[in-house]
Formats: structure tokens, C-alpha cells, sequence
């Protein structure tokens, strides 16, 4: 994946992230969406959550939905 978007997932309003090649490492303080961005990478790699799969426990309070996009290369191929 090159890059990953996503909004209203638990405690996450907006987020953009490019990534790198090979290994990518988030780091940060307690509650700042590390989980949370993790969650929405799984989502969009494996079409479900590594924790439980509850969608309206995972709508940021106070939204409607959720999204999450990605951008993916394979073999020079977007």
C-alpha cells in the first residue's frame, strides 16, 4: 500500500499517511490513533478488523459513518 486515508474510524477525525516501501512504523503517545490508523489498514487489507468486528463501535463518536481508502502498487501497477 502507498498510501492509506481515513476519517471518522474511533478515534480519528482525518488522517493521510504515505508509505514507504517495505517496513512502516507508526509511533506516537497513548490515544493519539496509532491503534486506531493500524484497525483501518487491516480493514482495507483484509476486508475486516484484527479486533472485533462491530462497525458502530468503530464510527468516531458524533459521526455517521467511517471511511477508509488506500492506494496500492503491484508490479508498477496502481
Amino acid at each position: 500500500m502507498e498510501e492509506i486515508e481515513i476519517a471518522d474510524l474511533r478515534n480519528l477525525r482525518h488522517v493521510r499517511v504515505a508509505l514507504g516501501p517495505g517496513l512502516n512504523v507508526f509511533a506516537g503517545r497513548n490515544a493519539q490513533g496509532k491503534t486506531s490508523l493500524r484497525e483501518g489498514v487491516a480493514r482495507l487489507a483484509r476486508g475486516r478488523s484484527f479486533g472485533p468486528d462491530e462497525v458502530p463501535t468503530l464510527i468516531r463518536n458524533g459521526a455517521s459513518a467511517l471511511r477508509a481508502r488506500g492506494t496500492a502498487r503491484h508490479e508498477g501497477q496502481t
